[in-house]
């Protein structure tokens, strides 16, 4: 979440149905190259995106950051390149925003919505 301009410690990920336990991998480098899933739909409202997966049949929700980073993975990014990107529209300690785009990256990848290639 945005306030007064630095990315705030929230939940930057929620899920609209059914939870679940998300498996996700130890580390993602950052020449990884990201992208979104084949087997989902998606739509923006406002400053969020809902997303269907599918294959499962369940919705997600995405608010304002989440739904930035979204947007820049409609073609293939690399980690490095959506982080710079954010560091560039965000006033966001480096740190703080690899950790958070980390977090935000391994549950869409848990949830199959993206996939993740490392190079």
């Amino acid at each position: 979440m945005l306030k007064n301009g630095t990315l705030v410690a929230t939940e930057p990920f929620s899920i609209i149905g059914d939870y679940k336990e998300i498996h996700m991998r130890a580390a993602i480098s950052d020449d990884a190259t990201v992208s979104v899933a084949k087997d989902q739909v998606a739509t923006e409202l406002g400053e969020e995106f809902v997303i269907l997966n599918l294959k499962t049949g369940t919705y997600y929700g995405l608010e304002e950051v989440s739904a930035r980073i979204w947007n820049f993975i409609q073609e293939p990014q690399t980690v490095q390149s959506v982080r710079s990107k954010l560091l560039q529209e965000y006033n966001v300690d480096e740190d703080r925003c690899h950790k958070d785009l980390m977090n935000v990256l391994r549950k869409l990848e848990g949830e199959g919505l993206i996939t993740i290639g490392e190079a």
